[in-house]
């Protein structure tokens, strides 16, 4: 309907109804993804970019589990029809659905309200859709960040990052097991994944030492979350796609400080040059987020202790301006991005030091745990434990 409306009234603001980009972060980015592979919406838009989310395993569910999903908000309720549910106050519902999970074995990663496939509007599972081929032929900018996985994996109690730093950078203590109460990777792994995926798992995952404050299982840990909801889904993605439509594929690698990770939705200030006020100037800006001292890291990009985070956000703000204007990133006087292709999957690295890497190359052990992660998403192999899926 949006999308609609653009078509038939943007050229009376000045806009240009052929010239249409739709974009989205996470559940945004699963949104545009199913836009992308949706008939009803092909010529309404002209771009995309899919942050975090390109064609995800969450991104849809089938059309039994939407239904049982509102039967069950229907029974506990009391409720008959829609018009009673239009009755009850929106905190009432959203308290039940950050609670409750109907059982939905044929949903294995979906998140519980994402678009279902009705086969009228959403014909099939936008992958499935995407990978025949299925799919406006319009230019796409996607891309993954360094570290997705560490605001869905519960963080170590024991850990010595302060609960502001925790909180800014996005790091998750909602987990109902923290890993400091596992003591090993391979222990997490039994928590969070059924048991014939771990042995699988910890053959390709090992611990490392990286940033102050976590035990060296949390980083594998980490990466498996990562891997299997945007790392491999991006893959796959990038090499059903590049042959039928214009594709440029981005890593954002840099931690905004003093955060050790590039977290889940880290990239959105730097692509949307959102600086940080003045501490002295806009006091109030601060300090209603009441976090750190008020500088919000993921909101605005703080120019003064992070310039080299800034020169990034210019660059990535001429990439995006110049792909929605003209359908593809470059300009001069900025690091080239090259197309990707077959013969040259070529990703553009965002950090302090923009470059490209050969994805083949680069990337090697991906290609091994993106191999096993394909074939256990289409098994009972891959379905969650739910203990670290806190956003459903």
């Amino acid at each position: 309907m949006a999308m609609r409306w653009v078509q038939e009234n943007i050229a009376a603001f000045g806009g240009d109804p052929n010239n249409v980009l739709i974009f989205g972060e996470s559940a945004g980015a699963g949104s545009t993804s199913v836009h992308l592979v949706m008939p009803g919406s092909w010529g309404l838009f002209h771009r995309a970019i899919i942050q975090s989310g390109a064609f995800p395993p969450w991104g849809s569910q089938p059309a039994d589990s939407a239904e049982r999903t509102a039967q069950a908000v229907l029974n506990h309720f009391d409720c008959k029809t829609m018009a009673c549910l239009l009755g009850r106050e929106f905190q009432e519902l959203r308290n039940w659905t950050l609670v409750q999970h109907p059982p939905n074995v044929q949903c294995r990663f979906c998140v519980r309200w994402s678009p279902q496939v009705d086969g009228v509007h959403l014909l099939d599972d936008p992958v499935k859709l995407m990978e025949m081929g299925y799919i406006a032929k319009v230019p796409l900018l996607t891309g993954v960040n360094r570290d997705e996985g560490s605001m869905f994996v519960p963080l170590p109690q024991n850990t010595t990052l302060s609960k502001p730093e925790a909180s800014e950078c996005h790091l998750s203590n909602k987990g109902k097991q923290p890993l400091d109460a596992l003591y090993s990777f391979d222990a997490a792994l039994k928590v969070a994944y059924q048991p014939s995926v771990v042995t699988k798992l910890n053959e390709l995952y090992k611990p490392e030492v990286r940033g102050k404050g976590f035990p060296d299982y949390y980083w594998p840990a980490m990466s498996t979350y990562s891997d299997r909801d945007f790392v491999c889904p991006a893959q796959r993605a990038a090499r059903h796609l590049h042959s039928i439509i214009p594709l440029y594929v981005y890593r954002f690698m840099h931690a905004p400080k003093p955060c050790p990770v590039a977290f889940h939705s880290s990239e959105i200030p730097y692509a949307l040059s959102v600086e940080c006020p003045d501490a002295e100037q806009n006091p109030e800006l601060f300090w209603q987020h009441g976090i750190n001292k008020g500088k919000p890291l993921y909101v605005c990009v703080n120019r003064q202790e992070d310039p080299e985070g800034w020169l990034l956000s210019q660059q990535m703000v001429s990439y995006w301006s110049q792909f929605a204007w003209h359908a593809n990133p470059n300009s001069e006087g900025h690091p080239p991005w090259p197309r990707y292709t077959t013969q040259d999957p070529t990703n553009i690295v965002l950090s302090a030091d923009i470059h490209t890497v050969n994805h083949t190359s680069q990337y090697v052990a991906e290609r091994n745990t993106c191999s096993l992660w394909s074939s256990m998403l289409t098994s009972e192999e891959g379905i969650p434990a739910s203990t670290w899926d806190v956003t459903c």
